[in-house]
């Protein structure tokens, strides 16, 4: 297919994020290695896209293809209710990394599944566990506050992306 049919049935089908849709003229990329990917035209771009959805390890690195297919030989799906050696093997390596005893390791998908359970984690350990000690001791009390002063306050998705930086994870407010 080429540039020109690429774009108009891109800009025929997709809707883009962050983007004013009427006037967004998308780069139609072709290829990427390593830290580069290049545009139909043949123009190299380094990618600085790391952060933004993902973290930017390198287009065509071979260890991660290598370990993405002998994953995908074995399953292409694994629905979040079963167990696999993978996901117990990545489980105990952040329980190893984490604070004290936070041992356990719940997997999302995205940012918003994480915050919504977040939210039902910490409604779950309020009511299970309920006391001032625990709350106390995993300052759970001050996370039920700002859980429910987000998840109740009426605001635009960057006023709430600027009260969870800089209030629950004490970002400065510059980064917004």
């Amino acid at each position: 297919m080429e540039k020109d049919e690429i774009k108009k049935l891109d800009r025929q089908h997709v809707i883009y994020p962050w983007k004013a849709q009427r006037v967004f003229d998308p780069i139609v990329l072709e290829r990427a290695q390593g830290i580069h990917f290049w545009d139909a035209d043949g123009k190299r771009y380094i990618d600085f896209c790391a952060g933004l959805l993902c973290i930017n390890i390198g287009h065509g690195n071979q260890h991660v293809l290598n370990a993405m297919k002998s994953q995908m030989a074995k399953f292409t799906y694994v629905p979040p209710s079963f167990a696999t050696e993978a996901k117990a093997r990545c489980a105990r390596m952040i329980s190893e990394v984490t604070p004290g005893d936070l041992d356990h390791v719940f997997f999302s998908n995205a940012g918003a599944e994480a915050i919504e359970n977040a939210i039902k984690a910490v409604y779950w350990a309020m009511q299970v566990f309920g006391g001032y000690g625990y709350a106390k001791e995993y300052d759970i009390e001050r996370w039920w506050r700002e859980v429910n002063l987000i998840r109740l306050a009426p605001v635009t998705q960057q006023m709430t992306l600027s009260y969870i930086g800089e209030h629950v994870l004490g970002m400065p407010r510059s980064y917004f």
